[in-house]
């Protein structure tokens, strides 16, 4: 699987998953459960979809060899199916991400009845430099590495209250320490003065997609600020915390995506020296089973 999402044509570099977010998804249970692979002349792999399914929507991801693009309509219908295998009664949607220039994979959603969303992702890129601008802190906060499964639980919880979602489980954090690049020293967390986890921010290194773009990158995989502790500056100071240990990994560039009506991660990213560089587009299809059996 690895080494068909090596032969993405150029334009499609940008394209979720990539071969670190592929290594991390392949570590759940319930993508391994919800994969299928399509084999052509023998054992060569042509193509593999897969959902990745909560209560209320899902998410596909699809690939195929480019000598084989007709099979491509074949892995989006598998991942209707097996959508509709899963929310057999609730209306719900199915989405994914796609790079504006992939026009090819636009037309073939398009054609199964995806619609382009009103958002989108923004992406967000800061040059590593020596001119990193000064950490700031609220007095008696502090940054410091994530302590993982002492302090697991307590991160869920501040997840989930920074995202208003339950989606992200323990199991789910776990596969981000489970892949090559992980850096526990930029797996970091604001503390508040009585110990409290207040905000996170988690970079990784990503090796062979830096060794493809030939500029070693270090992602900002995710940043969140508790409610009780927004407007305090953490989000900045998390992102500023982790360039240094990225200049002292060799890495020159680090990169954001974030939702394009999260203007509060905009200005934090860009107050954090992050410009931006770029934007993928949603797509979604909203199902209901039995309406949609025909």
């Amino acid at each position: 699987m690895l080494a068909l999402v090596r032969t993405r044509d150029a334009e499609r570099a940008s394209d979720y998953p990539g071969l670190n977010d592929l290594q991390e998804l392949l570590c759940r249970a319930n993508i391994q459960e919800n994969c299928r692979l399509w084999f052509l002349n023998g054992s060569q792999l042509a193509g593999y979809a897969f959902n990745d399914h909560y209560p209320d929507f899902s998410g596909i991801s699809f690939e195929y060899a480019p000598q084989y693009a007709e099979i491509g309509g074949e892995l989006v219908e598998w991942c209707l199916e097996n959508f509709r295998l899963h929310h057999k009664e609730q209306a719900t949607q199915i989405q994914l991400s796609v790079a504006p220039e992939n026009l090819g994979r636009i037309e073939l959603l398009q054609a199964h009845g995806f619609k382009l969303e009103d958002w989108s992702l923004i992406t967000m890129t800061s040059l590593v430099s020596d001119l990193i601008p000064p950490l700031e802190l609220p007095d008696g906060f502090c940054i410091r590495s994530f302590r993982g499964e002492e302090e697991m639980d307590a991160w869920v919880a501040l997840h989930q209250a920074a995202f208003g979602t339950q989606v992200l489980t323990a199991e789910y954090r776990r596969t981000w320490m489970q892949v090559p690049g992980y850096t526990p020293a930029l797996d970091l967390v604001a503390v508040a003065p009585d110990g409290t986890l207040a905000a996170y921010g988690f970079y990784s290194v990503q090796p062979e997609e830096s060794k493809q773009n030939d500029m070693r990158v270090g992602m900002a995989d995710s940043v969140g600020t508790h409610p009780a502790y927004r407007r305090m500056g953490l989000a900045r100071a998390l992102l500023l915390a982790g360039l240094p240990i990225l200049k002292e990994l060799g890495i020159k560039a680090a990169s954001l995506t974030t939702a394009s009506y999260n203007t509060a991660m905009q200005q934090a990213a860009s107050s954090a020296g992050f410009i931006q560089t770029g934007q993928i587009l949603y797509f979604a299809k909203a199902l209901h089973a039995k309406e949609d059996e025909r």
